[in-house]
């Protein structure tokens, strides 16, 4: 009966131990989501970095074009699909990042926006989307001038920046050792993160008769229209 009961145990130990040796199948792999500049539909902005420039050469300083000003300018965040993971403020631990996000996303990559004019309203764990405002350009962090400082990491690592699928090279879509930035600007890109509203049927909404491209507003300026449209708004915009 002893042998018996022992065999039993053990017939009974080995299915378990089948069982538990059965390989889980692989994880998928997240697809990181694609990246557009991180500024409204249309604008056109001047990309630059320098040698020494820190953490990476790969870190991308943004300005608009031609010595414009650019204080106060909007930043999106460019890429649906994200969490914000840090905010941080002007301080003596932040290496001159000044008032800066972070939001990471699926793939494992990480975007910096930093020297904003001002704090973030947004808060760790908030979801970000493409058209997320993430501030506006400033100088904070004791820079020499308004800019947008972007770094799109990996493991904690800046790497070449990657612009909806096109890896950005030196010299052909990031000026290289800007020095003067009047005598060198940048290279141009013109920002493609744009959203279409649907309307009831789903198709995207026209353009109402008569409402131009470009409005003024409150700051005196003129500006390319980026939001889109959105009949419940009084004004036709969302």
């Amino acid at each position: 009966m002893r042998n018996r009961r022992r065999g039993l145990t053990a017939a009974i130990s080995a299915a378990v131990l089948g069982t538990t040796l059965v390989a889980a199948p692989p994880a998928t792999a997240q697809a990181e989501p694609v990246f557009h500049l991180p500024f409204p539909c249309d604008e056109a902005w001047a990309a630059s970095t320098r040698s020494g420039h820190v953490p990476s050469v790969n870190a991308i300083d943004f300005n608009l074009p031609g010595g414009a000003a650019d204080s106060g300018r909007i930043v999106l965040a460019g890429a649906d699909g994200g969490t914000v993971a840090r905010v941080g403020t002007p301080g003596a631990d932040n290496d001159g990042l000044g008032d800066f996000v972070d939001v990471t996303y699926p793939g494992g990559v990480e975007l910096r926006f930093s020297h904003l004019l001002e704090p973030t309203s947004l808060s760790p764990g908030d979801p970000v989307d493409a058209d997320t405002v993430i501030g506006r350009v400033g100088a904070s962090g004791g820079d020499d001038g308004s800019q947008l400082h972007y770094e799109q990491r990996t493991g904690g690592v800046t790497r070449p920046v990657v612009i909806e699928g096109v890896t950005w090279v030196l010299g052909t879509h990031v000026a290289d050792d800007m020095g003067d930035l009047a005598a060198n600007p940048g290279i141009e890109h013109v920002s493609r993160n744009c959203v279409e509203a649907a309307g009831p049927s789903g198709a995207p909404l026209a353009r109402p008769a008569g409402l131009p491209a470009r409005l003024p507003y409150g700051d005196g300026e003129t500006h390319t229209i980026s939001s889109h449209y959105d009949l419940a708004h009084p004004d036709g915009f969302g």
